[in-house]
């Protein structure tokens, strides 16, 4: 039996990414988005070093996530950017 390079899975983990997206942005994400999201701080130019990986999942979603980690006074100066993923 061959492979086949053509063939799609029907099991899809991502439904849908952002990536390196500015902080100030965070209240443009839809409201119940559930998945994993990751801060990043802008260093260079096209870097981005991961500062913080999170999971939000049912009840809090990724937008009001956001909103705590940027009013957290622990967290809000150690990322400039964000992506996340919605699964």
């Amino acid at each position: 039996m061959g492979f086949s390079s053509t063939k799609i899975s029907p099991f899809k983990l991502i439904k849908w990414c952002t990536q390196w997206q500015k902080k100030e942005d965070w209240m443009r994400v839809p409201v119940g988005l559930q998945g994993i999201y990751v801060l990043h701080r802008h260093e260079e130019p096209n870097t981005f070093d991961v500062a913080y990986v999170g999971m939000a999942a049912s009840g809090t979603g990724i937008k009001r996530r956001l909103r705590a980690h940027a009013r957290s006074k622990r967290k809000r100066s150690k990322w400039t950017h964000y992506s996340f993923f919605v699964v």
